[in-house]
């Protein structure tokens, strides 16, 4: 679905892609996606209201400094297995 970013942009951020294949990320992209879901769509409105993406973009820049700390605290066990 990104194929004109490379491996490295990809993983770069996290991505959401829309329906209309409009490649969303960080703060722009949490906001929709929190738009999506029924329980947090007020909240979608209140930080676009806010025009908050800037600082959740602060945000995602700091959990991409710290996200190697935190998969520590995260046991190393197999996941589900999936079935074709």
């Amino acid at each position: 679905m990104l194929p004109h970013l490379t491996a490295d942009q990809r993983s770069d951020h996290w991505h959401l892609v829309t329906p209309q294949l409009d490649d969303l990320t960080r703060g722009k992209g949490l906001i929709a996606l929190l738009g999506e879901l029924a329980p947090t769509r007020w909240l979608s409105h209140v930080l676009s209201w806010l025009r908050a993406e800037r600082l959740l973009d602060g945000f995602d820049a700091v959990m991409q400094r710290i996200k190697s700390k935190l998969g520590k605290l995260a046991p190393n066990i197999e996941g589900p297995r999936r079935y074709p």
